[in-house]
């Protein structure tokens, strides 16, 4: 038996499709948590996070942390000790959740935070179905969005 040759026209319609994937679920992401925060030295700010998949249970973990752009990048730096009530909880289907943040160190006026919220699948951890009797390949996405927080006087 002769090997087949696999041509671009081959490979196209799974192209086609994992960028239709992508494409749904940056559309989907929006809206999980708010584009800009607001926070006040000593007082409380809450938010709302949501979980907008029809179907997947989703954990989620929130962190506030240093925000630098550079060249139209944005990345993150350390960690900023504040309380975030709750920092890690689950969301099934269609689900939302007040988070609360509170900062407990001192942040200079008009500084702008990241505030980083990461949805990973609830099935993540778990062992690949049919992974116990032969080797599976399983693609996990997890998602970290990064909104602005803006620290006011």
């Amino acid at each position: 038996m002769s090997a087949r040759r696999i041509t671009a026209r081959d490979v196209a319609p799974v192209l086609a499709f994992l960028w239709g994937l992508v494409v749904g679920l940056t559309v989907r992401a929006h809206g999980q948590v708010p584009s800009t925060l607001d926070v006040r030295a000593g007082q409380v700010t809450s938010t709302i996070v949501r979980n907008p998949s029809p179907v997947e249970t989703l954990t989620v973990a929130i962190e506030l942390r240093e925000r630098f752009v550079a060249g139209g990048a944005v990345t993150v730096g350390r960690r900023i000790d504040a309380l975030v009530s709750p920092a890690t909880f689950v969301l099934a289907p269609g689900e939302t959740q007040t988070v609360r943040l509170r900062l407990r160190e001192p942040v200079a006026s008009g500084t702008v935070l990241a505030f980083v919220v990461t949805f990973t699948p609830t099935f993540a951890d778990a062992p690949a179905p049919g992974s116990d009797t032969a080797p599976v390949a399983r693609l996990v996405l997890v998602t970290r969005l990064i909104s602005k927080v803006l620290v006011a006087p």
